[in-house]
């Protein structure tokens, strides 16, 4: 039956394989092919067409085996790929992680070595600072008179802001206690805040009178801000007993104070100079009209008494040469009086 078959087919993978009962096995597959083969060798050679069975045969099961095999091989290929791949995988995931971990373990344990040496570091700074020869009156923060602008209220409210700085600092020096520094630095906080407070109101009036740029008024009053951030941040360094931490601080206080009042206040300083010198000579140029005009009423009033002497030296002339006449008169007809004799 399935001979029939597969005589009745032609070479599409379709078709019925023309194998006879019974076979048994692979054993039994490789004799029919080997039998196949023989026969085809005794037959002559012009009944070799599709229609001989032993041909089909033989043609569709190697046709077949290439087939599966092709597949087979492609399956076994690609699991071996995507085995490789997730082997793969699985290893550049954990020499990624083993790499990252001993670079960050390495770099803590660096940092741990650096810090402990540094530490140290300013630990025999600070005793080699102690045992320096140092003038008990000098002060390492002082208002120095280069930083004078020749304004009263503004040198006198920074000179109130470098004395409660050189408090702090003598506290640091001392090693006091941790709440008797952190009032010392409320109190120089306060301070520098009021001080900041009156130099901003005067920053944005004289920004109203074009005396100075927008963002100079801006830059300026940012300053401050900022200021006051890098010193409030330096509050939390002072609650640690650490002589070398204080130190740190007392260094970041100085350069505060130092960096601004010696640069951008002076231009403020400045800018309120020419605002004076403006008033003053608006001052001056009123009280200059004002004279101008006293001169001018004065001048008036001496025109208007040299026309009434003018008057009356006219009415005395008229005076004196009607008497003359008169007299003149009386003597021609000789009378005492020529009036009474009229």
């Amino acid at each position: 039956m399935g001979k029939e078959i597969c005589q009745q087919q032609d070479l599409s993978p379709q078709r019925i394989y023309g194998v006879e009962f019974p076979l048994y096995g692979l054993d039994s597959l490789i004799q029919r092919v080997w039998l196949d083969i023989s026969i085809l060798g005794e037959e002559n050679v012009d009944f070799f067409n599709a229609n001989n069975a032993s041909y089909k045969f033989i043609f569709t099961a190697v046709r077949n085996d290439l087939r599966s095999g092709i597949m087979q091989l492609t399956e076994l290929i690609y699991e071996d790929t995507a085995k490789e791949i997730a082997a793969a995988q699985t290893g550049v995931i954990i020499m990624s992680v083993g790499t990252a971990s001993i670079i960050i373990i390495s770099i803590l344990v660096n940092q741990i070595g650096i810090y402990y040496t540094l530490r140290n570091i300013l630990n025999y700074t600070a005793r080699l600072y102690d045992l320096l020869d140092i003038d008990e009156d000098a002060k390492e923060i002082e208002f120095k008179s280069t930083a004078l602008t020749n304004l009263h209220w503004l040198d006198n409210g920074r000179k109130a802001c470098f004395d409660e700085a050189d408090e702090v600092i003598d506290t640091i020096n001392k090693n006091k206690r941790a709440d008797t520094l952190k009032t010392a630095y409320k109190g120089m906080l306060n301070v520098l805040y009021n001080e900041f407070q009156n130099e901003d109101k005067e920053i944005r009036e004289l920004e109203s009178e074009n005396l100075i740029q927008a963002d100079e008024a801006d830059e300026h009053i940012q300053a401050h801000v900022l200021m006051r951030q890098r010193l409030s941040m330096v509050m939390s360094l002072l609650t640690s007993k650490d002589i070398a931490t204080r130190t740190v601080a007392k260094r970041e206080i100085i350069a505060v104070f130092e960096g601004h009042f010696s640069t951008m206040d002076m231009q403020l300083a400045k800018a309120i100079h020419k605002k004076i010198k403006d008033r003053e000579l608006e001052v001056d140029n009123a009280l200059k009209l004002e004279d101008e005009q006293e001169d001018e009423d004065e001048k008036d009033d001496d025109e208007d008494e040299d026309e009434e002497d003018e008057d009356e030296e006219e009415d005395e002339k008229g005076q004196e040469d009607e008497q003359q006449y008169n007299n003149n008169i009386a003597n021609e007809y000789d009378v005492e009086d020529y009036t009474g004799f009229i």
